[in-house]
């Protein structure tokens, strides 16, 4: 995956954010391995499974788009992501910073 590449902390910011977006979130084969390769679609190209780097960090993504319930708003996305769920008894709110900076 090509933000692998450029940034571990800039991978997992994205893949937050994406999880926290409404609808589903979907990974490719061996992304929770840290692969960087992205596997053919079309032929037979076995990812390689002895070490699964991010399995505990997509676990937790998985359980928490269970808690993701009600209305969905990005309040602000000038330096960074703020986006919000909401129904009648809580808020859940997601601060991601996607743009490989440091900031």
């Amino acid at each position: 995956m090509k933000c692998l590449q450029e940034s571990e902390i800039f991978f997992l910011a994205w893949n937050a954010f994406f999880c926290f977006l409404p609808g589903s979130f979907l990974i490719y084969g061996g992304q929770e391995c840290g692969t960087v390769h992205v596997p053919s679609k079309f032929e037979q190209d076995p990812v390689d499974w002895s070490h699964i780097k991010y399995e505990q960090f997509f676990t937790t993504l998985f359980a928490f788009k269970k808690k993701c319930i009600g209305n969905f708003s990005i309040l602000s996305s000038q330096n960074g992501i703020v986006a919000v769920w909401n129904n009648e008894d809580e808020y859940v709110f997601g601060i991601f910073n996607p743009l490989n900076d440091d900031k």
